[in-house]
């Protein structure tokens, strides 16, 4: 494939990407058009296995894919995010540093990531839609609590280093005492 996939593009390929998308769990439509949905499929794909994420499918995002797809992946599983912090390389705990400042208000891959990482720590009544709202602002706020940090409800650098070290030692909100 020499040719980029993103945001606009309509065809075979991108209903071949999207069939793809969804056997790893993507709730989204094969249409064959490459829409908001897809871009941020690809865009949550890219940040689990520390790609540079642009939600546009190159080659080395297409072979990611279909190589996840063959072995199983499934962004909803309780391991996802583990995986794909073993596919980089990562140690137990550690993981990338927050692009950018996530709160009330934002959208987009990088929410929707948040949120699954979330919902791995035992926070389960968020919903995973790409869209920083209440419930994930409470959990955000509910795990600063938690282990003393300020309670912004944001996710800046501190927060997100703190998310990556208790995904790595298992802590769960759900099994705290």
């Amino acid at each position: 494939m020499a040719q980029l996939i993103k945001t606009g593009a309509k065809g075979e390929q991108v209903t071949s990407l999207q069939n793809n998308l969804k056997k790893l769990g993507f709730e989204l439509d094969a249409d064959g058009h490459f829409g908001p949905a897809t871009k941020d499929a690809v865009e949550e794909l890219q940040a689990i296995f520390g790609y540079n994420v642009d939600g546009i499918v190159g080659d080395a995002t297409l072979k990611l894919i279909e190589q996840q797809a063959g072995l199983g992946f499934n962004v909803t599983a309780p391991d996802a995010i583990t995986r794909g912090l073993q596919a980089q390389g990562k140690a137990q705990g550690e993981g990338p540093t927050a692009g950018r400042l996530l709160k009330k208000g934002t959208e987009g891959g990088d929410v929707r990531y948040l949120q699954r990482k979330l919902v791995a720590l035992g926070y389960t009544n968020i919903q995973i839609d790409g869209k920083f709202g209440k419930g994930t602002e409470d959990a955000v706020r509910a795990l600063q609590q938690a282990f003393n940090y300020n309670v912004d409800g944001d996710v800046g650098e501190a927060t997100n280093k703190l998310i990556y070290q208790q995904l790595g030692y298992g802590w769960r909100a759900d099994k705290v005492a």
